[in-house]
């Protein structure tokens, strides 16, 4: 009697267990996520998967004059490079009329390369540029003794205006 318990849990947990695996195909785990504003508004924006489903990720983004950046969401389960990925935002004044502001969304591929494995601290830099374009890219750094600073990854976010055009 107790096998056959055993086996029916097995029997109805496995298919579950398979789609948590599958639904995870094309993410990277453990990224963060930060933001960079090349525009003179302030960005509030929220993540979308492909199929439209929250992310759970979102917030405000300082205009570019006001140091460009927003806060930072760690650590998450991202789609990877060359996956889509949909940024809903509204731009504006720093005190935003959400019920008066059109909402903006746009989806768009995830630039970067897959990050190899190993002990990699990963990140996702959402930008943000002027006539509403934005881009999203995933970037991988070694921790540890081989720490060393991605080239791709903003100025910005080292306290340095320096601006950035889309594709660069």
């Amino acid at each position: 009697m107790g096998k056959r318990i055993v086996l029916a849990i097995f029997t109805a947990a496995t298919p579950l267990l398979g789609c948590a695996s599958l639904s995870q195909i094309g993410y990277v785990p453990e990224v963060a996520v930060f933001t960079a504003n090349y525009t003179d508004k302030y960005v509030y924006y929220s993540l979308d998967d492909a199929d439209d489903r929250p992310l759970n990720i979102g917030g405000s983004v300082h205009p570019f004059k006001n140091g460009g950046t927003g806060g930072t969401d760690c650590c998450r389960s991202m789609p990877d490079a060359g996956q889509k990925i949909t940024v809903r935002w509204q731009e504006g004044t720093k005190d935003i009329n959400a019920d008066q502001t059109p909402l903006l969304h746009k989806t768009v591929i995830v630039r970067g390369s897959s990050p190899p494995s190993g002990d990699r601290f990963n990140y996702m830099i959402v930008r943000f540029f002027s006539g509403q374009q934005v881009e999203v890219e995933i970037l991988s750094d070694p921790n540890g003794p081989r720490a060393t600073r991605n080239p791709r990854r903003d100025q910005i976010f080292y306290g340095q205006r320096v601006m950035r055009k889309i594709g660069e």
